[in-house]
């Protein structure tokens, strides 16, 4: 028998401590935190990385022989009102009852306080002043919090959910601290055969693990699969293929970059 270590990687969640379940209604306001400390609730939601209001799109100009069917894209700076988020629970089915769209109403940086005929909420314990929604946005937001929309209704139960921006460039480690750790633990305790690397985006995350495995004498033939979840991934196809031992193409993921059509003409492309 052989055996194959998943890793995490830069994977957004939402950390629910108390692991209640929350449950939020459409046309509600949500706040995103990356103060993991705060507890969880239907109008605020702790997730694990602060950067969401300067995350880039990413997008490309130049595609690879695998995406060749690409369109050419730009890159955009920062997230901004109407982008679209999803939150689902770990492993999740989809369900419109456990799974939660939200849009973003505004990001700090961008306030339209002064516009004729909006209104402002203040919430002391939340640490914002709202807007009037149906004015497009939140007038003003402390520290790197980002405030949404709630496109449908949703109870979200457990102590962990995935978050997913469409084509948005994460600036995270692909083989995290906590991914060391758990290799160095149980990965060579078990002695894994392969190393599936989530979120692989470049052919460099592939060498940085391959080295890495190599300082463990027990996994220095460990093979690395490159597992590819975003469009950042498949525009680095052709150079991440020479680096690694195996692919995966992880569907859903790709799913919540690209159309059902795209994602299906890049598993059959020769």
């Amino acid at each position: 028998m052989q055996v194959m270590l998943d890793t995490v990687g830069p994977e957004l969640q939402v950390v629910n401590k108390s692991e209640k379940a929350i449950s939020l209604e459409v046309d509600g306001c949500v706040v995103l935190t990356p103060d993991q400390e705060k507890e969880a609730s239907p109008q605020l939601l702790p997730v694990n990385f602060s950067g969401l209001p300067k995350a880039g799109i990413f997008l490309f100009m130049q595609c690879s022989h695998f995406l060749k069917c690409c369109s050419h894209l730009t890159l955009r700076c920062a997230v901004k009102p109407g982008d679209t988020i999803f939150i689902g629970q770990y492993l999740f089915t989809g369900s419109e009852t456990t799974s939660l769209w939200l849009e973003i109403s505004h990001q700090r940086g961008d306030s339209r306080s002064d516009r004729e005929g909006d209104f402002q909420i203040s919430d002391k314990n939340l640490g914002f002043v709202r807007e009037n929604l149906d004015g497009g946005g939140v007038a003003e937001l402390k520290g790197e919090d980002v405030v949404c929309r709630v496109k449908n209704s949703a109870t979200l139960a457990g102590s962990l959910f995935t978050l997913h921006i469409s084509q948005i460039r994460i600036d995270l480690p692909t083989l995290t601290e906590n991914d060391k750790h758990v290799i160095c633990t149980w990965g060579v305790c078990n002695k894994i055969d392969f190393l599936s690397l989530s979120y692989t985006r470049h052919a460099e995350d592939v060498r940085q693990a391959r080295q890495f495995l190599s300082e463990l004498s027990d996994l220095a033939q460990t093979q690395i699969f490159a597992k590819i979840e975003n469009i950042e991934g498949l525009t680095h196809f052709d150079e991440i293929l020479q680096e690694a031992d195996g692919i995966i193409l992880s569907r859903g993921n790709l799913g919540m970059d690209l159309p059902p059509e795209k994602v299906r003409s890049f598993i059959l492309c020769d």
